[in-house]
C-alpha cells in the first residue's frame, strides 16, 4: 500500500488522457457532459471530490479534450504539494508551476523550462509518466493530505 497514491494518480492520469467523448448525456455528478454510464465516471467523481479538478466554467468536464502540460501540472500540484486549489495568479497555472518547480517535475519533458507556449500544448503520456516519476522520486510517493 506504500504506493497507493501513485497508483491512484496514475489511474487518474490514464482516465483523463484516454477518455472518449460520450454521446448525448444528462447532467451527472456536477458535470454536464459526464453521464453515470461513462466508463470513467467513478474516477472523475473521485478526482472532483478530492479537489484534483473542478472541471470547466461551463459546467463540463470535457472528457474528450486533450490534457495540457499546465493542467497536468495543476493535477500533480494539487495531489502532492501544498498549493491552493484555485489561484488568482496570472497565468492561472503559475501557482502550480511554482509548487513543482523545485523538484524538477518538468525536467526532460517538452515543457521543460515552463514557458507559456509549451504549457498550453497537449501533454503526451510519456511526459505524464516522466512528471509523475519526478514527483514520486522527490516526494517519496506521499500524496498531500487535506
Amino acid at each position: 500500500m506504500k504506493h497507493r497514491g501513485f497508483w491512484n494518480l496514475a489511474a487518474l492520469a490514464c482516465a483523463l488522457t484516454l477518455l472518449l467523448a460520450a454521446g448525448p448525456v444528462a447532467r451527472a455528478a456536477g458535470f454536464s457532459d459526464v453521464p453515470a454510464s461513462h466508463w470513467a465516471y467513478q474516477a472523475i467523481l473521485e478526482a472532483a471530490d478530492s479537489g484534483l479538478t473542478a472541471g470547466y466554467a461551463d459546467g463540463g468536464f470535457h472528457p474528450g479534450d486533450d490534457v495540457t502540460y499546465a493542467q497536468f501540472t495543476a493535477f500533480l500540484a494539487r495531489a502532492f504539494y501544498a498549493s491552493p486549489i484555485q489561484s488568482s495568479s496570472s497565468p492561472w497555472y503559475q501557482t502550480y508551476l511554482d509548487a513543482v518547480r523545485g523538484d524538477g517535475v518538468l525536467d526532460g519533458t517538452a515543457a521543460a523550462g515552463g514557458r507559456a507556449e509549451s504549457l498550453g500544448k497537449p501533454i503526451s503520456r510519456y511526459d505524464m509518466a516522466m512528471m509523475m516519476y519526478h514527483v514520486m522520486s522527490a516526494r517519496g510517493g506521499a500524496a498531500r493530505r487535506g
